[in-house]
């Protein structure tokens, strides 16, 4: 997934606005034996690390018609592999895979001037998040929570208002935005793989 931080307008010309712009995107490597090596990330990019949630600086899957499944790579006897990664894009997993390939999933930063869209790379959708969506600043949440403790609902003084949906073991899953006085919903898909948010998709339904 990509994220676009678009800062507000300013500076001298169309050059100088490109180069205030930021895409942070998931990428992915095939590994097709070994335990250990370095990526080579996309140039003029900037590896960033604990971006999976927590201190995960990448995560490991299984590979599917070669691309990253949404199912972690284990080892023989079923226990998750996970893998150390740096800046210089040095991993190591932290067992051997039951089979291979594996695809190790990390992120990076690249200025807007320097994307490289169409790489085939790129896992997960790309989003724009601008400076302003157009929508109020919401205040004075009142907040909902189910019988688990979990939040259910958060009410605005707008009148706008959230719902949050959990998996079948307590993630979330889906938080809803009900804006007042719109027919859309803005919606918020958040997708793991094993114990890892890898990436959040954004849509409006």
């Amino acid at each position: 997934m990509a994220f676009i931080h678009l800062p507000p307008s300013g500076g001298s010309g169309e050059d100088s606005l490109l180069r205030d712009k930021y895409v942070r995107t998931t990428r992915f490597e095939i590994i097709s034996s070994g335990t250990s090596g370095t990526i080579t990330a996309p140039g003029n990019s900037e590896i960033v690390l604990d971006d999976f949630g927590g201190a995960t600086d990448a995560v490991v899957s299984q590979v599917d018609s070669g691309k990253p499944s949404i199912r972690a790579a284990t080892d023989a006897n079923m226990e998750i592999i996970g893998t150390s990664f740096d800046s210089f894009g040095n991993w190591i997993l932290s067992g051997v895979p039951s089979s291979y390939p594996v695809a190790i999933l990390y992120r990076v930063r690249q200025r807007l001037e320097d994307f490289d869209s169409t790489s085939a790379d790129i896992w997960g959708n790309t989003n724009t998040i601008e400076p302003s969506s157009g929508l109020p600043d919401e205040v004075s949440p009142v907040f909902t929570y189910d019988l688990l403790g979990r939040i259910e609902r958060i009410d605005y003084a707008s009148a706008s208002y959230k719902l949050f949906e959990y998996d079948i073991i307590g993630r979330l899953e889906v938080i809803d935005y009900y804006p007042n006085g719109s027919s859309s919903i803005i919606r918020k898909t958040f997708n793991y793989l094993g114990d890892n948010l890898i990436s959040i998709d954004q849509t409006v339904v």
